[in-house]
């Protein structure tokens, strides 16, 4: 039965209830015509008949489900009940089962009266096609159609041949040739576009929705994947298969009916894509620009306490102040939103900074203790936070797997070879789906659905999977510079391991310290300091607390003046280090008159720091010394003045000591 003809020989005020199903909350229509030409829209539309679906009751979807298995969608009670799906049926659910389907124009009765036993219910075709589009009646588990090893597996009971064979099959030559293999003209483009535009995941809303052209082949909408022959000619050539995939219960928002090219052929064949030659028309290398900014951001911080919002943003005309002193917002592609705010956050993160009374207050000690810290352990903390960034809107649960095998996959490859960054992660996408089970998604889904994981994102669509990693990489490990970014036509197209992520995973020795073998470094005698691709991330760090950044390139570029050597000072270098630096590590001697103005300008410059206290002073000797005894039996850092006078720094330890006014009474001592 087709569905126009049903649609139109029902009668108006069935069209209207029908009506009210499929388009709930809507106002209903009153003229006929327009009734048929929307539903007849909606019901052979398969995202609309999927989500109508998911609101029926088991034993409706079963009734449903047993129909769609039968010749012509058709039936008796009797002979749906007694399909393995119709089961799910009891005998007190038959009447309101049928009364609600008919309804809603899911099933009519097409003949026979008098029992179940001979009324038979029919399903229109276009309906029933669409169903079969997103509903699988197939006992098929989601790596039957993904895995090449598993469906070889399946075919010949307990095993699937020699892993020889299987790595025969994978390699990217023998693929394309069992591709041009494929009979079915329609089916070889269609299996082509699958695997080198979709990941080995082609449904059928992808082709069907999308405009001519822009996805390749099209199909469609009234035709299937899930033709005998296409699945006979794709298994047969072990290349995939056709059917309905259902990854719900990953947490993936995906089941539909499509082609799906075993995922193992696909990261075979996306690795040897990522490893092919890459030209860029410009590369982003970061190095330790981060690193400096954090820097940046303490000396801001030192110098004066920054207003932040309640949800611990800066202030806008704040932000647009200090913007210009941090060297990463020149990355503008990097960042995710405000630089300034992004470092800030990083900052937080790092405990470097205490927030009192909505103010970003740093704490001296901790300043000290960051910047006597090698660079080297900086940025492995900070990739640890971002390795474990996965709260909120921006990740799901999967990436945390996803980003592991990554960085596995990453590591693998020669050290500072460029690869081409869609197909590689693509092929960490293709070993995460292949690996769903053995890595317990299902369970972890199920864990965070019964748990409380509000901050968390569980459900998200396969493509996001993709996306979400290529975000991860692009502004994470590209702005730590622990790989280095191509572009090409403007867009993210190729990385590589930076030299910092070569240190940072051990592929190479760390650099001794601030030092070089002194020729990639220059000093010129218009105070410029160039600094070359080659030179250790530690020489860029340094030296950006005592000159300015005025370049960006891969060859770095500063400037001396009278105020960033101040700024030196103020970070703790002495001019005899200044000079001592550029003398080990400049190509050639220092010009003599940038040695003579570093001299005159840091001359007499020393820093005096002012700080806020708590004085605790008591009347006695006595007094101050039982203070003492008190504050270090509770662990709170203090400083004795003078016989008196007791000193607590840092708004951690002076809250402690507001803390304590009942503790200090009942040993005597009454705080004013």
């Amino acid at each position: 039965m087709l569905l126009r003809d049903y649609l139109s020989s029902v009668t108006k005020a069935q069209l209207q209830s029908c009506y009210v199903y499929w388009f709930p909350g809507k106002e209903i229509l009153s003229v006929r015509e327009r009734l048929v030409t929307e539903l007849q829209a909606a019901m052979t539309d398969q995202t609309r008949v999927r989500l109508r679906f998911d609101s029926l009751s088991k034993a409706q979807q079963g009734f449903i489900i047993s129909l769609l298995v039968r010749e012509g969608f058709s039936g008796t009670v009797e002979q749906v009940r007694a399909h393995k799906y119709g089961h799910i049926i009891e005998d007190f659910e038959v009447e309101g089962t049928l009364k609600v389907l008919q309804e809603a124009c899911y099933i009519v009765r097409t003949s026979g009266t008098g029992g179940y036993a001979k009324e038979v219910f029919t399903m229109p075709l276009e309906l029933g096609e669409a169903l079969l589009r997103t509903v699988s009646v197939e006992e098929r588990m989601p790596l039957d159609l993904l895995s090449l090893r598993v469906h070889k597996s399946g075919l010949n009971g307990n095993g699937s041949g020699s892993e020889a064979d299987i790595s025969a099959l994978v390699l990217p030559e023998s693929v394309r040739a069992r591709l041009d293999a494929l009979v079915d003209s329609e089916l070889r483009s269609l299996t082509a576009a699958s695997l080198s535009e979709h990941d080995g995941v082609l449904v059928h809303s992808l082709l069907s929705s999308s405009k001519s052209g822009e996805c390749g082949p099209q199909i469609p909408s009234s035709q299937r994947f899930s033709r005998p022959d296409w699945r006979y000619e794709l298994e047969k050539q072990d290349l995939g298969t056709t059917g309905i995939l259902s990854l719900k219960d990953f947490g993936i928002d995906l089941e539909e009916e499509g082609l799906f090219i075993f995922q193992e052929l696909v990261y075979e064949t996306s690795l040897a894509e990522a490893h092919s030659s890459v030209e860029c028309e410009r590369e982003i290398s970061v190095g330790a620009d981060l690193i400096v900014d954090l820097e940046r951001l303490l000396e801001v911080l030192r110098s004066e306490a920054l207003e932040v919002t309640r949800e611990g943003n800066v202030y806008k005309r704040i932000e647009e102040r200090i913007a210009g002193q941090f060297v990463t917002a020149q990355y503008i592609e990097l960042h995710d939103g405000s630089p300034v705010g992004h470092v800030l956050e990083l900052g937080r993160k790092l405990q470097l900074f205490d927030e009192e009374n909505q103010k970003a207050v740093v704490d001296p000690l901790r300043r000290w203790a960051w910047r006597k810290r090698p660079l080297i352990d900086k940025v492995s903390q900070i990739f640890e936070i971002y390795v474990r960034d996965r709260k909120g809107h921006r990740w799901s649960f999967h990436q945390t797997a996803i980003r592991e095998i990554f960085l596995g996959l990453l590591k693998s490859v020669s050290p500072g070879r460029w690869l081409v960054a869609r197909p590689f992660l693509s092929a960490a996408v293709s070993k995460f789906l292949l690996s769903l089970e053995e890595l317990e998604v299902r369970k972890a889904y199920h864990e965070r659905c019964t748990g409380n994981f509000k901050n968390e994102t569980l459900v998200v669509s396969l493509s996001k999977l993709h996306y979400d990693l290529s975000y991860w990489v692009l502004h994470r490990l590209g702005l730590l510079g622990i790989i280095d970014i191509g572009y090409c036509s403007g867009v993210f197209h190729a990385l590589r391991l930076s030299r910092l992520g070569q240190r940072l995973f051990g592929f190479v020795q760390p650099s001794s310290g601030d030092r070089c073998d002194g020729s990639q470094m220059m000093v010129n005698p218009d105070f410029e300091i160039l600094i070359y691709p080659e030179a250790p991330e530690e020489l860029n760090w340094k030296t950006s607390l005592f000159a300015d950044r005025i370049g960006s390139d891969r060859v770095k570029r500063y400037r001396l003046t009278r105020e960033s050597l101040k700024r030196g000072a103020v970070a703790g270098l002495s001019q005899g280090e200044v000079v001592l630096f550029l003398e080990t590590n400049s190509r050639g001697i220092i010009p003599p008159n940038v040695l003579f103005s570093l001299r005159e300008w840091t001359e007499g410059v020393e820093l005096v720091r002012l700080q806020k206290v708590r004085l605790l002073r008591s009347q006695t000797v006595k007094g101050a010394e039982k203070l003492s005894a008190l504050l270090e039996a509770k662990s709170i850092p203090f400083e004795r003045l003078n016989e008196t006078t007791v000193m607590v720094r840092g708004g951690k330890n002076e809250r402690a000591v507001l803390e304590l006014q009942e503790y200090f009474r009942d040993h005597g001592l009454f705080v004013e």
